[in-house]
């Protein structure tokens, strides 16, 4: 084993010792999803987060994985944003406790060009594409358990690894639990959450909560709750039969008309469509509506918020985040209560 590897080992057992468990997390998230910030931007944008109520933010640092290749690659301090790297997500974690704020880590897995969930690989390259995810996971984790986060996401969307691979998802788990005593999720895609076979493993059911209600831009709150009312059911089955909370581990919509369908088809439309603030607040008050009351419900982190202005300033005003629209009262109306 390298020494550097040593030292770290023996820093984690002498540091689990000195502070026994990590803290656990209350069983309610009114999360948002930070975007990385380009710079060190200090504590005060997570401070000012108290406006809209939310109580939890998801750190994302990203690794990267280039076309045809099984690599993933991370901490790329020539060209990533510092909110990205080991460094800044340990410190951006730092800034969010100060404010008050649980954290969940998130580390996921960008693929220029395409998404994880079309990730696939021969027997070789899924050899190779494990080995460096989990060392990206493991030195994240790491962090995780140092700066005693409660919650760690493993994986993000990663649909065929986490269908086809259960075995390295169960050990990859085991490995963590080994060094980190607080929470662990895993963030399925909307379509294939029912499909993995490890929620028995983990402390929450994770789910990104894209899911299409209804093709019909005129839709009303009454009309979206009950198309709701399935997909309801059918993750309620899911939690009784694992006996789990359910976290969102992300949720959200674009700020135009139909966003409550399905948002990855108008996401390349995003900067030419016109924007519709009142359908993105109408998606919001059906998806608390229906979920806010559920005993289940671990509640979760919203898509996407930019605690950098200077990244804010350049998104589109059809883009995700609620920042300065409708959605924003609506959300702070819910958190408020929740």
């Amino acid at each position: 084993m390298p020494l550097n590897k040593i030292r770290r080992l023996i820093d984690l057992v002498a540091f689990c010792w000195s502070i026994g468990l990590a803290g656990q997390s209350s069983s309610m998230f009114n999360g948002l999803s930070i975007v990385a910030p380009r710079i060190d931007v200090g504590s005060q944008p997570y401070v000012a987060l108290k406006e809209i109520q939310a109580d939890a933010v998801a750190i994302i640092p990203f690794g990267f994985i280039r076309s045809g290749s099984d690599e993933v690659r991370y901490n790329l301090d020539t060209w990533q944003w510092w909110g990205e790297t080991l460094e800044g997500s340990r410190r951006s974690i730092q800034y969010a406790q100060e404010a008050g704020l649980q954290v969940m880590l998130k580390p996921q897995v960008y693929v220029p060009g395409s998404w994880p969930g079309a990730v696939d690989f021969t027997e070789t390259g899924w050899s190779n594409f494990e080995a460096s995810y989990k060392a990206f996971i493991l030195d994240f984790a790491w962090i995780a358990a140092k700066e005693q986060v409660p919650v760690l996401c493993i994986g993000t969307e990663l649909d065929q690894s986490a269908i086809k691979r259960p075995g390295f998802w169960m050990d990859l788990i085991n490995e963590i639990r080994c060094f980190y005593s607080g929470e662990l999720t895993y963030a399925a895609n909307w379509d294939t959450y029912d499909q993995v076979s490890f929620w028995g493993d983990l402390d929450y059911i994770g789910i990104d909560a894209y899911f299409p209600l209804l093709d019909n831009p005129q839709a009303d709150v009454k009309d979206l709750v009950q198309a709701w009312v399935p997909y309801q059911k059918q993750i309620e089955q899911l939690h009784s039969y694992y006996q789990k909370p359910v976290m969102f581990t992300e949720f959200g919509y674009l700020s135009v008309a139909n966003c409550a369908f399905e948002n990855w088809n108008l996401e390349p439309q995003r900067r030419s469509i016109q924007a519709d603030e009142a359908a993105q607040a109408r998606a919001f008050e059906a998806l608390f509506t229906v979920f806010s009351p559920v005993e289940w419900w671990a509640g979760g982190f919203i898509w996407k918020w930019y605690i950098d202005e200077g990244t804010q300033e350049r998104r589109p005003e059809t883009d995700y985040t609620p920042q300065a629209k409708q959605a924003f009262y609506t959300i702070q109306k819910w958190y408020q209560t929740n």
